[in-house]
Protein backbone atom coordinates (compact mmCIF):
# COMPACT_ATOMS: atom_id res chain seq x y z
CA UNK A 1 0.00 0.00 0.00
CA UNK A 2 1.30 3.80 -1.11
CA UNK A 3 2.21 5.82 1.69
CA UNK A 4 -0.93 8.46 0.89
CA UNK A 5 -3.01 4.92 1.00
CA UNK A 6 -2.27 4.05 4.23
CA UNK A 7 -2.58 7.79 5.76
CA UNK A 8 -5.89 8.01 3.77
CA UNK A 9 -6.95 4.49 5.82
CA UNK A 10 -5.97 5.49 9.11
CA UNK A 11 -7.80 8.99 8.32
CA UNK A 12 -10.73 6.67 7.21
CA UNK A 13 -10.61 4.67 10.27
CA UNK A 14 -11.48 7.49 12.78
CA UNK A 15 -13.92 9.52 10.36
CA UNK A 16 -16.03 6.52 9.46
CA UNK A 17 -17.70 6.12 12.59
CA UNK A 18 -18.98 9.56 11.97
CA UNK A 19 -19.27 10.09 8.53
CA UNK A 20 -21.04 6.85 7.85
CA UNK A 21 -24.45 7.15 9.80
CA UNK A 22 -26.56 3.51 8.93
CA UNK A 23 -27.54 3.07 12.35
CA UNK A 24 -28.70 4.51 15.75
CA UNK A 25 -25.03 4.04 17.09
CA UNK A 26 -23.71 6.04 14.72
CA UNK A 27 -26.25 8.78 14.75
CA UNK A 28 -25.81 9.60 18.04
CA UNK A 29 -22.20 9.08 17.83
CA UNK A 30 -22.10 11.94 15.18
CA UNK A 31 -24.73 14.09 17.09
CA UNK A 32 -22.17 13.94 19.65
CA UNK A 33 -19.74 14.91 17.92
CA UNK A 34 -21.07 17.60 16.27
CA UNK A 35 -22.27 19.13 19.42
CA UNK A 36 -18.57 18.92 20.61
CA UNK A 37 -17.87 20.92 17.62
CA UNK A 38 -20.34 23.55 17.99
CA UNK A 39 -19.26 23.71 21.93
CA UNK A 40 -16.12 24.28 20.77
CA UNK A 41 -17.12 27.09 18.55
CA UNK A 42 -17.45 25.79 14.79
CA UNK A 43 -20.38 27.32 13.80
CA UNK A 44 -17.69 30.40 13.24
CA UNK A 45 -17.04 30.39 9.88
CA UNK A 46 -13.33 30.86 10.73
CA UNK A 47 -12.74 27.88 12.48
CA UNK A 48 -10.59 25.23 11.10
CA UNK A 49 -13.39 22.61 11.54
CA UNK A 50 -16.51 24.74 10.49
CA UNK A 51 -16.92 23.47 7.12
CA UNK A 52 -16.90 19.85 8.24
CA UNK A 53 -19.66 20.48 10.72
CA UNK A 54 -21.30 21.82 7.63
CA UNK A 55 -20.98 18.00 6.04
CA UNK A 56 -21.35 16.44 9.45
CA UNK A 57 -24.68 18.50 9.71
CA UNK A 58 -25.30 17.29 6.35
CA UNK A 59 -25.07 13.93 7.04
CA UNK A 60 -26.97 13.82 10.07
CA UNK A 61 -30.20 15.83 8.39
CA UNK A 62 -30.02 13.02 5.62
CA UNK A 63 -29.85 10.26 8.43
CA UNK A 64 -33.19 12.14 10.17
CA UNK A 65 -35.24 12.27 7.18
CA UNK A 66 -34.72 8.85 6.17
CA UNK A 67 -34.97 7.45 9.69
CA UNK A 68 -36.85 9.97 12.31
CA UNK A 69 -39.78 10.97 10.42
CA UNK A 70 -42.21 13.33 12.35
CA UNK A 71 -45.34 12.68 12.76
CA UNK A 72 -48.01 15.38 11.06
CA UNK A 73 -48.50 18.19 12.99
CA UNK A 74 -51.80 20.50 12.83
CA UNK A 75 -52.18 23.93 13.93
CA UNK A 76 -53.76 23.52 17.34
CA UNK A 77 -50.70 21.58 17.86
CA UNK A 78 -48.28 24.31 16.82
CA UNK A 79 -50.27 26.59 17.90
CA UNK A 80 -50.07 25.52 21.89
CA UNK A 81 -46.60 24.65 21.54
CA UNK A 82 -46.18 28.51 21.08
CA UNK A 83 -48.39 29.90 23.84
CA UNK A 84 -46.41 27.38 25.84
CA UNK A 85 -42.99 28.55 24.86
CA UNK A 86 -44.40 32.28 25.35
CA UNK A 87 -46.24 31.58 28.13
CA UNK A 88 -49.20 33.07 26.52
CA UNK A 89 -52.77 32.17 27.27
CA UNK A 90 -55.68 31.73 25.44
CA UNK A 91 -57.08 34.98 26.43
CA UNK A 92 -53.64 36.92 24.81
CA UNK A 93 -53.98 36.33 20.94
CA UNK A 94 -56.31 38.72 19.97
CA UNK A 95 -54.61 37.69 16.34
CA UNK A 96 -57.49 34.49 16.43
CA UNK A 97 -59.93 36.33 18.97
CA UNK A 98 -61.94 36.22 22.11
CA UNK A 99 -60.45 33.76 24.39
CA UNK A 100 -63.73 30.62 23.36
CA UNK A 101 -62.81 30.78 20.06
CA UNK A 102 -58.84 30.24 21.12
CA UNK A 103 -60.26 27.31 23.56
CA UNK A 104 -62.19 25.62 20.43
CA UNK A 105 -59.50 25.99 18.19
CA UNK A 106 -57.10 24.20 20.82
CA UNK A 107 -59.33 21.53 21.47
CA UNK A 108 -59.84 20.79 17.56
CA UNK A 109 -63.49 21.95 17.47
CA UNK A 110 -62.76 24.58 15.18
CA UNK A 111 -59.77 24.93 12.72
CA UNK A 112 -57.70 27.98 11.80
CA UNK A 113 -58.94 30.30 9.13
CA UNK A 114 -56.48 31.87 6.40
CA UNK A 115 -56.92 35.52 7.99
CA UNK A 116 -55.81 34.05 11.53
CA UNK A 117 -53.02 32.15 10.16
CA UNK A 118 -51.35 35.18 8.81
CA UNK A 119 -51.80 37.33 11.67
CA UNK A 120 -50.31 34.64 13.92
CA UNK A 121 -47.14 33.78 11.60
CA UNK A 122 -46.82 37.52 11.86
CA UNK A 123 -46.89 37.58 15.46
CA UNK A 124 -44.43 34.83 16.23
CA UNK A 125 -42.54 35.28 13.37
CA UNK A 126 -42.88 31.92 11.70
CA UNK A 127 -43.80 30.44 8.06
CA UNK A 128 -47.40 30.98 7.96
CA UNK A 129 -47.63 27.20 6.43
CA UNK A 130 -47.00 26.04 9.90
CA UNK A 131 -50.52 26.52 11.20
CA UNK A 132 -51.81 24.25 8.04
CA UNK A 133 -53.21 21.27 9.27
CA UNK A 134 -51.68 18.27 7.75
CA UNK A 135 -53.61 16.86 4.91
CA UNK A 136 -56.20 13.93 5.80
CA UNK A 137 -56.08 10.56 3.87
CA UNK A 138 -59.25 9.22 2.25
Amino acid sequence: MSIELGAWSETWAIMEPVLSIHDEARYETALARADALIDDGALNPSHPLHDFLDVLGTLIHAYEEKNCAMPPVGGAQILRFLLEQHDLGPDRLPEVGERHEVAAILRGERALNASQIVRLAARFQVPADVFMDPPTRA
